[in-house]
């Protein structure tokens, strides 16, 4: 008996699905009235939470079949997920009609709940409880639409200020108080906050994950947010669009923690269709503490101030990587603090090579043994001397040591024209940019063609050799075809093409020609390898052997025609007549 009694307290609470049916707030809630059949159920949302509290482990889920006519769920107080309550399930993509998005960008989700409230003073949803998850939800005209305490939350696809189209104000779109392992997206749209739109404090391994925050939902215009994102604490910003801020785009406190923002596209719609923030893209502030940023491969363009600025009173370690800034009102990075202890280095002649781009740094105040880190970025053009970043060429490391100069290579994607900038990184702190230089080229060097084809009888053929991209300085190649040899060289800003004569003889059927050995800077153009097909000549035709008969032919006798059965070609009445006769036969038969 006693085994059986332990048996039935520890037996598990299984999960449950209630469907929510109506738009009604009652007084007096009801859990009986909802069940899993939407054609029974006569269940409201809030009676639909109070029948998901069971202290479960597994997920009980909430659908909904509410009739398209009765429009949003009216709230007349916050729905409250409760510490200890279960997880819970709340699909707005159950409602009839309503399905996630498949856009390759944006959003054309299409959901069928929607969530109001009473007046702006009333919060919507409040989630203390662990597990709670949240899809396809529309929540506006409330004050806060969703706080997060809790643990394990998942928030993906729900529209918070907007219906995708227009704004639903909002005080606050989503703010998180506590808790640890939340995740928010992908696919919410957040906009129409008239405070800020996601405010993430004390957070506790949190990912921001592929939102759209000011925008609508095909990322056509900016609805707009009155204040940035803000975020503090241990989070991860991931692949967010934030555009359309007031202010700043996002703002970032690291006083005691960890916050990393990576692939986020800042001021425009991912496609560089501007959509911009009325400040800095990113603006850095931490006032106490020793936490630590880290901002890489952000896309941050059109913003009405600068792309990133820190600007910490507290020494705060920055890192920055790869970021692609351009295009802003105001500086690419700026560093008014005076906590990063590294210096932009000074650049000097970065030209292209065969192995990339060749660039010199200056670099003072460096600490010997210790590894530094520059990076490498190309841009268009310089406004004055302030550089932008519009591709990212790649990273080198060195150690620094006695020397203040060091020539280093990148690989990348650059032209003779652009214009390059350097940042350098020591441990954990980047420097701003250093003052543009543009790029030259010593230029590539190619064959014309990569096949040439000859007689044999020719005994050589015109090959020429091409320089492009740039014709900066002396430069030279060296041409070999089999034991041929032969340096070709150009002048400084000669581009004029050169024409070598390559020999063959005539066993030569198909002679590999090659381009080697570049000097002054020159590279390897496109065709730096060619064949020589050679044509054969003809066989000569032998004379016959043995003695030659010269004397004249005999002239044939006349044949005659008596007797004859057109042995010369005469007409023979014979053949006429046994035609006749078996033609006759053949009549009579």
């Amino acid at each position: 008996m006693r085994a059986f009694a332990l048996l039935l307290l520890s037996s598990p609470v299984y999960a449950a699905t209630y469907c929510v049916t109506n738009t009604d707030d009652p007084g007096t809630v009801t859990p009986a009235d909802c069940s899993a059949s939407c054609a029974t159920s006569t269940c409201s949302l809030r009676e639909a939470l109070a029948a998901t509290v069971d202290g479960g482990n597994s997920a009980d889920t909430i659908t909904f079949a509410v009739p398209a006519a009765s429009g949003a769920i009216i709230i007349s107080a916050s729905l409250t997920f409760p510490t200890g309550q279960g997880p819970v399930v709340i699909d707005g993509f159950s409602q009839p009609g309503a399905q996630p998005s498949n856009a390759p960008t944006g959003s054309n989700a299409v959901l069928g709940v929607r969530i109001a409230c009473a007046s702006p003073s009333v919060d919507a949803v409040a989630i203390a409880g662990d597990g709670v998850q949240m899809r396809g939800v529309i929540i506006g005209n409330c004050g806060t639409a969703v706080t997060i305490s809790g643990s394990g939350t998942f928030l993906t696809e729900n529209f918070l200020g907007s219906d995708g189209t227009t704004t639903l104000p909002l005080v606050h779109g989503l703010v998180h108080t506590g808790g640890a392992n939340n995740v928010i997206g992908p696919g919410n749209l957040v906009a129409g906050c008239s405070n800020l739109p996601i405010d993430v404090q004390a957070a506790q391994s949190v990912l921001l994950d592929g939102n759209f925050i000011g925008t609508n939902a095909s990322l056509t215009a900016a609805l707009g947010n009155a204040k940035p994102v803000r975020v503090s604490g241990n989070v991860l910003v991931h692949g967010n669009v934030i555009a359309g801020s007031g202010t700043d785009g996002l703002l970032v406190d690291a006083s005691d923690a960890t916050v990393t923002m990576t692939s986020n596209v800042i001021g425009h719609d991912g496609a560089d269709h501007a959509l911009p923030n009325l400040r800095d893209g990113i603006r850095v502030s931490a006032v106490a503490g020793s936490g630590f940023v880290e901002l890489d491969s952000n896309w941050i363009a059109h913003n009405g101030g600068g792309g990133i600025n820190v600007n910490n009173t507290t020494p705060i370690a920055t890192r920055m990587s790869a970021n692609v800034i351009y295009g802003n009102a105001g500086p690419a990075i700026e560093r008014p603090d005076a906590f990063t202890g590294v210096v932009a280095p000074v650049l000097a002649g970065p030209a292209l090579a065969a192995s990339g781009v060749q660039f010199q740094i200056g670099a003072t105040g460096l600490v010997a043994g210790d590894t530094y880190t520059v990076e490498l970025f190309t841009a268009q053009a310089c406004t004055g001397d302030v550089a932008e970043t519009r591709a990212y060429l790649g990273s080198v490391d060195f150690i620094a040591g006695a020397a203040t100069d060091y020539t280093l290579t990148a690989l990348g994607p650059a032209r003779a024209g652009d214009v390059a900038t350097t940042t350098l990184t020591h441990h954990q702190e980047t420097s701003v940019l250093s003052v543009c230089a543009p790029i030259v080229s010593h230029g590539a060097i190619s064959f014309e063609h990569a096949t040439y084809s000859s007689s044999a009888s020719a005994g050589s053929v015109e090959v020429k050799v091409l320089r492009s991209g740039g014709t900066l300085g002396a430069v030279s190649a060296l041409v070999t075809a089999g034991a041929f040899t032969q340096t070709v060289s150009f002048a400084d800003a000669d581009a004029s093409a050169q024409s070598v004569r390559v020999p063959f003889t005539a066993g030569d059927q198909a002679l590999a020609i090659a381009l080697s050995a570049f000097t002054g800077g020159a590279y390897a153009g496109d065709i730096v390898s060619a064949v020589l097909t050679v044509t054969p000549l003809p066989p000569v035709m032998s004379a016959p052997s043995g003695p030659i008969d010269d004397s004249p032919a005999e002239t044939p006798s006349p044949v005659a025609k008596t007797g004859c059965r057109c042995q010369s070609g005469g007409f023979d009445p014979s053949l006429l007549l046994a035609f006749l006769f078996l033609a006759r036969r053949r009549w009579r038969a």
